[in-house]
């Protein structure tokens, strides 16, 4: 039984010649001369050449040998036979003699120039390389396993391909952001209003009316801008140097100089620079997590695999951009790079997924066009009747603008805007930083959560989680020793743990300040963090013994096994570990109780139950086992002792459970999408109380793709967890909760979340462990990775949701009551109307400062009890409306009865004008303190002025309306005088008026009263 078949691998075979992979000669130059003079003495081999760099050997020979036979002494050679015609020490004198040998490598540096390539056309990117040969795919880019490319066509290929780069997601330009502020209906509309004015002679009101949206659109653009280029140099990609083989020799070289044929070499640590196919691996690893998702670091082999349309992580002969190298060594020729990459393709995926406009922003929009055609409509009416009654249409047309001007809400941009960007400057102190305002808004909109499980639930690490004995089952805290007791292992957990850390190549590394850390694979490097707990000594341990052997497990080999021998002794030791049901078929015996008893049909079963538990609980299970030998004694992996099982999890994150507890009192559904099995999948989700009703219902990829896209929306919104998904499947998956009418979330930290980040309403990454192309792809990131912190944006956003609709309904109602004022004062008599620059006044004063007071509102503290409200619900109601119109209403009546009383006392001029103007200001800023509640909520009087912000911006309108009443210079400019002490009790009447009835409202359905008249 030949145990190491993998140990020399055919790269390429023609007639009289072979050339071989051999993984143990790379970096061993000693041991490429030894076999060279070895092999030069067998006979029908003309010439050898070994090449310690890249473990290949080239053997030319005479026709009629076997290859076989070429195998079998370079077997004999690695395990330390004898050669066939002279003794070990003549080998070393003929490896120090290499003129005497048929043909060498030139040494000590000189080397022979490689071939000139033929000229190289580039073969078709979409072919199934994983199913071909490896030595086609060589042939194919024109590229030598042993010599890679030559400087001169890297070069040449650098220039036709271009560089191994991505495309950076284009950033908005300062143009764009500044632009866009202006993109509004009611800014168009004050712009008009603006031209009009100037049209007919009103120079300063068109001066005024543009610098408040000019003020609009510097504050949203200095807010974006400044988080644009804060996400953008936080996602900055990372530069990495890897190893090529270039001229026959290893270079460092930037990634994004790595060409088509290029053959990659990799060890433990390095970035996967591009697309490649393996053609040589020895226990290569490689993780793949940030690509596929999957938690468990993938063995590489050489091997085609014959089905064409194999899924991207089943495609074990593969390496791809973007990845890492968990263990092991090996070799890959480049395939493809840049954009033409699998993580090209899913970043072009991730462009192609347009991101919905947030539900603020969609309500905004349509009040403000709303807005817009209420404004045209009243200023068309009229202007009607102002030319029915015989006025000047140039007279008209003035107090057509002046009531555009007092129809939108000026403020109503600046408050929303400002509003937006202190929730973002509040939310990147606590490590949130989000590229657009709007998002700061989704976040309070949010509905549902899809969590990407390895990195953002889970740590992205393996632990033991379980070990099942022929003896006793150790589970959860008992599988450890408590700190500071001295660790007593039994025998039989000994064994195993033994097995555990011959038979890996997870190291211990002393990094020189006292600490370890461990190499290698996650699930072998948990098996040494285990040995350590209990005691075990894992250098002395492997000094003790020495590895031999190894075979490797590989897409026909389900396990490991490892040759030792024991110093001073003479005998072997075999160590096997690898898939229960494969190591336990090669065993006859069982470790019981220190003693070694019969494997029977009874313990089989028991064994094979136990395992099948295990991975029903979501563990990844493996079998350990061994034997003692001596040479001589036949097949090392039979009559095997087996020691037990292990259960492997990826631990969940902590806090992780309480986090989604959080979400879940907050109304928010979550769901978990991830590449593991159903069975597993399921299980974490059971452990992170992932379901809110605690039942957990699984969809797998067979679904998403056999389903119609109204049958997925249906099944995604009772799913709580996805299996087996794909990066497309993860797509289809947020737009099947987004056609359910759902505001939707998406995290995570890998390239595979790539699309659905930029697809879903709200795409999250992750800070710490997110890929440059997560990071700048999503609208949030996770600066330290903390789920915690989400909730907080949860909770900030829906603070400025409601803040938001109190601003609204502060700035309609004032809007609405100017409106009416207006238009009273229109019906009375032609000169008795406020001026477009008065109005502006007025609005800027009432406006944007008490907006923003109460724009600043601390949240509401059952903020978070509260469910989420419908993506489908508007930001103001129809009963908001008519409560919003009856208020307006009650103002513009209160300060139509001011102006009346100033109308005969001092008829029409600046007096009157004074009053009506005072009145309307006084009555706004009152009304301000109307509006610190949600509408509809009982009042709390004693809580009038809790809120330092608007205490202050109310204050400060204040100080601002002061400037007419006394200086006289405003005055002339705005068509106002000094009010005279009997005019401040009407102004003050009228001013608290609308106040005090909107409060007494609010009492009255707050007790369950029902006025006869509601305001």
């Amino acid at each position: 039984m030949d145990l190491f078949p993998r140990d020399i691998l055919t790269l390429h075979l023609l007639p009289g010649r072979v050339r071989l992979g051999i993984a143990a000669l790379r970096h061993r130059p000693e041991l490429s001369s030894e076999l060279e003079a070895w092999l030069s003495e067998e006979p029908g081999i003309r010439c050898v050449r070994a090449n310690n760099v890249t473990g290949s050997v080239v053997v030319d020979f005479e026709p009629g040998l076997e290859q076989e036979r070429i195998h079998r002494s370079i077997k004999a050679f690695l395990r330390g036979g004898k050669a066939p015609k002279r003794s070990r020490s003549r080998v070393l004198a003929s490896a120090a003699a290499p003129a005497q040998s048929k043909s060498r490598p030139l040494r000590n540096g000189a080397r022979k120039k490689p071939a000139a390539l033929p000229r190289w056309s580039p073969p078709a990117n979409d072919q199934p390389w994983h199913a071909r040969e490896a030595v086609e795919i060589l042939q194919a880019f024109a590229s030598d396993p042993i010599t890679g490319l030559s400087a001169e066509e890297a070069k040449a290929r650098l220039r036709n391909f271009g560089r191994n780069t991505l495309q950076r997601s284009r950033a908005r330009s300062e143009v764009a952001i500044f632009a866009s502020q202006f993109a509004s209906l009611p800014i168009g509309l004050l712009g008009a209003s603006a031209v009009v004015s100037a049209a007919t002679g009103g120079i300063a009101d068109a001066v005024v009316t543009g610098a408040v949206a000019l003020m609009n659109g510097v504050i949203g653009y200095m807010t974006e801008w400044q988080a644009e280029r804060t996400l953008r140099n936080f996602a900055a990609p990372k530069s990495h140097k890897v190893c090529v083989i270039r001229d026959g020799a290893p270079a460092l070289v930037d990634t994004d100089e790595v060409v088509p044929g290029d053959v990659l070499s990799f060890t433990p640590g390095d970035y996967v620079a591009a697309d490649g196919r393996v053609f040589a691996s020895h226990n290569l690893t490689i993780d793949e997590a940030v690509l596929t998702g999957e938690s468990v670091p993938v063995l590489k082999f050489e091997q085609a695999l014959p089905e064409p349309d194999l899924p991207l992580a089943e495609r074990r002969n593969m390496v791809f951009m973007g990845t890492s190298v968990s263990g092991g060594s090996g070799q890959a020729v480049t395939i493809a790079t840049g954009q033409k990459t699998e993580l090209g393709h899913i970043q072009s995926l991730a462009g192609e997924a347009e991101r919905p406009p947030t539900p603020v922003e969609r309500e905004l929009d349509a009040l403000g066009k709303q807005l817009v055609l209420l404004a045209g409509g009243i200023c068309a009416v009229m202007f009607g009747i102002g030319i029915l009654r015989g006025y000047s249409r140039l007279s008209m047309l003035k107090n057509v603008v002046a009531l555009a001007v007092a129809a939108v809400p000026e403020g109503l941009p600046t408050v929303a805007t400002t509003t937006l960007a202190l929730g973002l400057k509040q939310m990147e102190k606590k490590d949130v930083l989000i590229r657009r305002l709007d998002a700061v808004e989704a976040l309070g909109s949010l509905q549902t959560v899809c969590f990407d499980k390895t990195g953002t639930l889970t740590a992205n690490s393996m632990q033991v989680e379980a070990v099942i004995l022929p003896s006793a089952q150790i589970r959860g805290e008992t599988l450890r020793p408590e700190e500071g007791a001295q660790p007593r292992p039994s025998v039989d957990l000994s064994a195993l743990l033994r097995v555990g850390v011959l038979c890996s190549e997870a190291h211990i590394v002393h990094d020189g300040n006292g600490h370890d850390h461990l190499t290698g694979s996650a699930t072998e490097a948990a098996l040494l963090q285990l040995a350590q707990e209990h005691g075990f000594d894992i250098d002395a341990m492997r000094q003790e013994y020495p590895c031999l052997d190894t075979a490797y497990r590989d897409g026909t080999r389900k396990r490991m096994t490892t040759v030792h021998v024991l110093l001073g002794e003479g005998e072997r030791f075999v160590a096997v570990k690898g898939s229960p049901e494969e190591v336990l078929s090669l065993c006859d015996t069982a470790l019981v109780h220190g003693d070694i008893a019969p494997l029977d049909p009874e313990l089989r079963t028991q064994i094979l139950e136990a395992n099948d538990q295990l991975a029903a609980e979501g563990l990844r299970v493996l079998g350990f086992a061994s034997r003692h030998a001596y040479e001589g004694d036949g097949p090392e992996e039979e009559h095997l002792t087996w020691h037990g099982l292990a259960g492997l999890a990826d631990p969940v994150r902590e806090g992780v459970s309480e986090v989604l507890s959080r979400f879940h009192q907050a109304g928010i559904r979550t769901i978990m999408i991830t590449v593991d099995q159903a069975g597993t999948a399921a299980s974490v989700a059971r452990s992170l109380g992932l379901s809110r009703s605690g039942i957990v219902r699984v969809a797998t990829a067979s679904d998403i793709e056999t389903l119609s896209d109204a049958a997925l929306s249906d099944l995604a919104t009772k799913a709580s967890v996805f299996a087996r998904v794909s990066p497309a499947h993860k797509l289809k998956i947020v737009q099947a909760l987004q056609r359910a009418g759902l505001v939707v979330a998406m995290t995570g930290d890998g390239v595979n979340d790539g699309p659905a980040l930029k697809a879903a309403d709200i795409g999250i990454a992750m800070g710490r462990s997110g890929t440059d192309v997560a990071k700048d792809i999503a609208n949030v990131v996770l600066r330290n990775d903390n789920l915690e912190t989400l909730i907080s944006g949860i909770a900030q956003g829906r603070s400025i949701y409601g803040n938001i609709r109190k601003a609204l309904r502060f700035l309609l109602a004032t809007n609405l009551s100017e409106i009416l004022v207006t238009l009273g004062e229109a019906l009375h008599g032609q000169n008795e109307l406020e001026t477009p620059l008065e109005l502006l006044w007025i609005n800027l004063v009432t406006d944007i400062l008490p907006g923003l007071g109460l724009a600043m509102l601390p949240p509401d503290e059952d903020v978070l009890a509260r469910p989420p409200r419908p993506s489908n619900a508007p930001i103001l109601s129809w009963q908001d409306f008519r409560q919003i119109g009856a208020e307006a209403g009650v103002i513009g009546a209160s300060v139509l009865g001011a102006h009346l009383y100033a109308l005969g006392r001092y008829g029409v001029g600046p007096r009157m004008r004074a009053v009506t103007f005072s009145s309307l200001v006084f009555a706004q800023l009152a009304y301000t303190y109307a509006c610190r509640h949600e509408l509809g909520a009982p009042a709390r009087l004693s809580a009038m002025f809790e809120s330092r912000p608007l205490n202050l911006a109310v204050a400060a309108s204040a100080g601002l309306q002061a400037l007419p009443l006394f200086v006289p210079g405003v005055q002339r400019l705005l068509g106002i005088s000094a009010l005279s002490a009997a005019d401040i009790p009407i102004v003050t009447a009228a001013g608290l008026a609308p106040f005090l009835l909107a409060e007494f409202f609010r009492t009255s359905r707050a007790s369950g009263l029902q006025p006869e008249r509601q305001g």
